[in-house]
């Protein structure tokens, strides 16, 4: 539903392909230019990891299907992000879910794996601030989106002090893990 939304609200249409802001000269040239090396570079004063490896890994398709591949790479992002907001265990979640579509935006927000931070950031401040799952495969999805929006985007100073209050309201092992990640992630970024 989330991505029925998105495509009604995107300003940028999946075809004509065409890089939409930092995507060309920041994520296709410097991982033309820098390869593997490209995940070390912060931009704008902080690491994005998850636009880095999709950049890199769509890199092989060259530049006239990288705008395309970049869009899907977003849409991953944005399903991964509502998914996970929606599996949460708190009454409502699927409409919390759906409600990260309805966001204000000036057009930028939507279509562009630049801005994918803003989603990770959304479903990484949900995760930190509502109750452990109660199935191994929703910790482990919880786990792994932090660490991705983490590493991809400054949200993660936003969400350290909510994962530390966390431990005072619910101090389980799924609690220590989620923020032992975001110190460690926080850590990351300051030294970009």
């Amino acid at each position: 539903f989330a991505l029925v939304i998105a495509a009604w609200r995107a300003r940028y249409p999946a075809l004509p392909p065409a890089f939409l802001a930092e995507d060309g000269p920041i994520f296709f040239q410097q991982q033309f230019v820098d390869g593997w090396s490209s995940l070390l570079r912060p931009y704008a004063g902080y690491f994005t990891t998850f636009q880095r490896v999709a950049a890199l890994a769509v890199a092989p398709l060259g530049s006239p299907l990288a705008p395309t591949a970049y869009f899907a790479a977003w849409c991953v992002a944005l399903a991964w992000s509502v998914w996970t907001i929606a599996r949460a265990n708190v009454p409502l979640a699927a409409v919390y879910a759906a409600a990260v579509m309805l966001t204000p935006q000036n057009g930028n927000l939507i279509a562009t794996l630049t801005n994918v931070q803003w989603f990770l950031a959304t479903a990484m401040i949900f995760v930190v601030s509502t109750p452990s799952p109660v199935n191994r495969a929703g910790r482990l999805n919880q786990l792994a989106i932090v660490a991705a929006s983490g590493l991809s985007g400054p949200f993660v100073f936003f969400a350290l002090p909510v994962a530390i209050a966390r431990l005072f309201v619910r101090n389980d092992a799924h609690a220590r893990l989620i923020a032992g990640i975001v110190g460690l992630t926080s850590i990351i970024q300051a030294t970009a």
